[in-house]
Parts: C-alpha cells; sequence; structure tokens
C-alpha cells in the first residue's frame, strides 16, 4: 500500500514537472511550490499575463505592455519566472532588463540566474548549465544571455531578443519634464539599438519588448509609446498586428463588466471587482484610495493617468482641530530661509509642528506659520519670538540658501539675548537648534507630494487659530506638483517632518518605548 502511494507521487511529480516545462503558468506554480517554498497569493491575472508572455515567444507579439498595481506580481511573473523559463524553451535566447532601481535591477537578475542554476529547476530542464555567472551579466553554455542595467545605464556591445523594461520611472519622479524624457531618450536612443530582429546574431529573430509598469503620467513611456502608434495609424502607416503595442490594462477596480480572453483562456469580471482580492479587497482599495487621494489612486491602481493640475490637495480632506482639543505633543520648529537673505527673495517661513504617537501611527499638528518677505533683522526677531512662544521645541533651520548665515547670526543674537535676558531676570532662550543639509535626491515638490497621505488618513490637522493657517491651506490648494514654480515655501517649511529621520513623537508612558517617527505607509512608492 505505502509503495503504491509512493508511486503515486512519483508519477504525479513527473507529470507536474512536464506540464511546468510546457506552460509557464504550471512553471510558476512549480517554482513557487518546491523552489520558494512559501505560499502563493493565486490569481487569475497570472495566468491571463503568462498566455500574453507564452505569445511573446512564439514570437506572435513583439510588442507586449503589462499596466497594473504595484505589488501585484508582474516583476515575479515577467522577470524571476518568465526569464528562466523561456531559458528552458530557447537556451540561446538574448535577454536585457531594465529597471529605474539599481537595486532591483541586480535583485532579478540574481534571482533568476540563482534559479536556473539550482537542483528544482534542473529538473525541468538539466541541459541549461550556467557559464558566465556575474551578479548582472551572465550566460548559458548554449548561448543565451542575459543583462541587467538601470534606466540610462550603458547597453554598449550587448543585445536582446527580448527587451524588458520594468518600471522605469520613479513614482516620486513622475512630475518631472526632464526624468520622463529621460527614460523616453533612453529608450529610443540606447535600447532599441540593442533589439535584435533578423539578422545573423539573432537566434530567435524575436525583436521583442515587454514593458511592465504602474502608470505615472499621461506622458510617461507607455503614453509617450502609444500616442505614437496612434499617430502613426493616423497618417496611414502600416504596423503588422504583431508589431502593434498589444496593451494589458489591468485596474485594480473596475466600474464596468470586463472580459479577458486570450486563446482558450476566459475571464469575465462583473463590475466592482477588485483585480487581486486576495491581495486587496475591496474595503482594502477603497482605503488605499483614501490614504492616497483620488488623483495618485487613479493612476497607479486605476492606470487612469490624466492632465496634473491644482488640486492635489483637496480641500475637503483638511482635518482641524481646536486648542481644547489639543494633547501633549513634541514640538519642533522648521525654518525655511528662502534662497537668500535678499529683500527680494521668495517669503521665509517659519512653521511649528507638534508629533505624537498614538496606536503606533504618527499624529502631525500644524501649531503655527509664521512667513513673510522679510528683511534679515524682522527674520531674526521673528525666530527669537517663535523660540520664546515654543521654549520646549527643537529648532531646524534647512542649511540651503541663507540658512548657514542665519543660523551664524542668530546664535550670536542668542548670546546678547540671554546674557540680557540673564542680568534683567527674564527667561532665557534655551532651544536646541540645528541646521541640516536638504536632501538632493528629494525635489522640493516631491517632499510635498509626501504630505498626502497625512493629509487623506486626517493624521496631519491644522490648528484652528494658528498664525499664517490661510497661507498653508492657500499654497496647499494651488500647488501642481508638474508646475515649476510654486508658492510653496510654507508647505515645504512643512514638509520637513517627512524628510528628518532624527525627529520623535511624544509617547505617552504607557507605551513600552520610545519609537522613531512613524512613517506613511509607502506601498504606493511616493
Amino acid at each position: 500500500m505505502e509503495a503504491t502511494k509512493t508511486l503515486d507521487n512519483l508519477e504525479y511529480q513527473l507529470l507536474e514537472r512536464e506540464f511546468a516545462r510546457r506552460n509557464l503558468k504550471a512553471f510558476l506554480d512549480y517554482k513557487m511550490k518546491y523552489y520558494d517554498q512559501k505560499p502563493f497569493l493565486d490569481n487569475w491575472h497570472y495566468e491571463y499575463i503568462s498566455e500574453h508572455l507564452t505569445q511573446v515567444l512564439k514570437g506572435k507579439i513583439k510588442r507586449l505592455m503589462i499596466m497594473m498595481p504595484p505589488s501585484y506580481g508582474k516583476t515575479e511573473l515577467v522577470a524571476r519566472t518568465f526569464v528562466p523559463f523561456a531559458f528552458g524553451v530557447n537556451p540561446k535566447l538574448k535577454f536585457i532588463y531594465t529597471s529605474y532601481s539599481d537595486d532591483l535591477s541586480k535583485e532579478i537578475s540574481m534571482n533568476a540566474r540563482d534559479y536556473i542554476d539550482n537542483k528544482i529547476y534542473k529538473n525541468l530542464f538539466p541541459d541549461n548549465k550556467l557559464n558566465k555567472k556575474q551578479n548582472t551579466d551572465w550566460s548559458l553554455l548554449k548561448g543565451g544571455t542575459f543583462y541587467a542595467t538601470t534606466v540610462g545605464g550603458a547597453v554598449t556591445g550587448k543585445h536582446a531578443d527580448i527587451l524588458i523594461v520594468d518600471d522605469p520611472l520613479k513614482a516620486s519622479d513622475a512630475y518631472s519634464r526632464v526624468e520622463r524624457q529621460r527614460v523616453i531618450d533612453y529608450y529610443n536612443n540606447s535600447l532599441l539599438s540593442r533589439l535584435l530582429t533578423n539578422n545573423e546574431k539573432s537566434t530567435a529573430s524575436l525583436g521583442a519588448v515587454i514593458i511592465i509598469m504602474q502608470r505615472l503620467h499621461k506622458d510617461d513611456l507607455c503614453g509617450y509609446l502609444l500616442k505614437q502608434e496612434d499617430d502613426a495609424l493616423q497618417r496611414g502607416e502600416d504596423i503588422s498586428l504583431e508589431n502593434r503595442w498589444h496593451v494589458l490594462k489591468l485596474v485594480a477596480l473596475n466600474d464596468k463588466t470586463i472580459e479577458y480572453k486570450i486563446g482558450e483562456f476566459t475571464h469575465l469580471r462583473t463590475p466592482n471587482t477588485p483585480l487581486f482580492p486576495k491581495r486587496h479587497n475591496l474595503s482594502q482599495l477603497e482605503d488605499i484610495r483614501r490614504q492616497m487621494g483620488y488623483e495618485a489612486f487613479e493612476l497607479q491602481y486605476e492606470q487612469n493617468p490624466s492632465e496634473a493640475k491644482a488640486g492635489f490637495f483637496k480641500e475637503e480632506s483638511f482635518s482641524y482641530i481646536q486648542d481644547y482639543e489639543l494633547k501633549a505633543m513634541k514640538c519642533y520648529i522648521f525654518i525655511d530661509p528662502a534662497e537668500s537673505l535678499k529683500d527680494s527673495s521668495d517669503n521665509r517661513a517659519i512653521v511649528v509642528v507638534g508629533l505624537r504617537s498614538e496606536d503606533r501611527r504618527l499624529k502631525i499638528v500644524m501649531m503655527d506659520n509664521f512667513y513673510g518677505k522679510w528683511n534679515h533683522e524682522i527674520f531674526l526677531k521673528t525666530t527669537i519670538n517663535t523660540l520664546l512662544k515654543y521654549p520646549q521645541a527643537t529648532c531646524y533651520i534647512e542649511g540651503a540658501g541663507g540658512g548657514l548665515t542665519l543660523y551664524q547670526t542668530l546664535s550670536k543674537e542668542l548670546l546678547a539675548f540671554n546674557q540680557k535676558a540673564k542680568e534683567l531676570g527674564k527667561v532665557e532662550i534655551k532651544n536646541l537648534i540645528y541646521t541640516f543639509p536638504p536632501k538632493r535626491s528629494i525635489s522640493k515638490s516631491q517632499k510635498i507630494q509626501a504630505l498626502l497621505p497625512y493629509i487623506n488618513t486626517g493624521d496631519l490637522c491644522f490648528r484652528l487659530g494658528a498664525s499664517g493657517l490661510e497661507q498653508i491651506t492657500k499654497e496647499l490648494l494651488s500647488f501642481n506638483p508638474e508646475r515649476k514654480a510654486n508658492d510653496d515655501n510654507c508647505i515645504d517649511a512643512l514638509a520637513t517632518f517627512s524628510v528628518l529621520d532624527n525627529l520623535y513623537p511624544y509617547i505617552e508612558e504607557k507605551q513600552k518605548a520610545k519609537t522613531k517617527l512613524i512613517k506613511a505607509n509607502a506601498g504606493w512608492r511616493i
């Protein structure tokens, strides 16, 4: 009896392997079960995408564009799984893989390489052996190659039967025209020239491009390529069916019935059905929409880009708090000195915020906002008055522009002020005061955009009666992330809490330990 059971298990495993050799979705199931050995949240969209990728391998689709929400398995399927499967089908294929992230490119390359070098994979394709094993540039003994790089990276001397472009643009760079154009130029001028078609160097003559990304802007790479194709068709140019872009637009939440069909695969999705309910159910998607804001959700989860305009922040999302509702907080003073201390420069801003931890969530209150086109003398005086009003607050001055000059002169002023206060028996100023360098990796626009989840969840609220409250709300409501010049010095200062690492909120004694600043959910890659 036991021998029969063992034989049955062996026969099942052999059938499982044979199916995995022939079918990409079965290959994914096999990899998850035996190699990754972790729970796999299966869903119909994996099979749907797999069928399209199979058509790429057969040469029936030359241009495939997959638009879907973040963390829904697109990189796992297309990069970590499809590449090893494709090498099993044809060990002479050449791949180039590129992404905005150097770490991701390296990780994906190593993941695919290590799987091919593992006995689990060799149970399916025993003849596929690695030749060169570098982290981002490796090959098979039978001639197949894989090269991973980042957007902008050198591809000279490399060639591809299949080019995979995986999230080429960071979400935080979506509103940068320069960054969007950099991605487009890299695709047109570098990547396409490496694509093999019908020539002596190509063994498969596939000449295929696969782009997988979440939509971030109407003029991102997908938007640009689709417009180029549409313009060409409008001019009457003849583009063969396999060379047209096959677009898989998989939205997180659908407002109408959608039928997904390719070959023998079909799936009917009724209205208001989550794309991947095991990842995000309806309630969770609504929470994400509320936290991200409508526009960001429409982009990254619904793949529906629209023209950017003022209205990034919605007035109905603003939360306010009365003085009598305030709880214990740790206060910080953030100072934006503007570009210089010249009288004609932009507004200087001094923003006071209170931080408090409640149920391991960061709560922020905008306490006061002092601003104006001050000369240096008034700037110093206003800073000193703010320090007097908030004697326990730690003060941070941005070191850019006139920040260092302000810090130096303020230090001298405080010495004189405290000496005089001591002689008169008055209160001295003992606030801790620091300068901090602006983070070059984060633009002012990106920094301000990071306020959105805090505002949408009500974790950031404004004190009713706060000085300069009307200026804060005015700047938020007029903020346009795509516009180069915004009146935004006050909200730039306000957003400082989101970029400094050494801030601590007030924590009730009943909470076990002092916890560092709790950042907002970064699931939407702000």
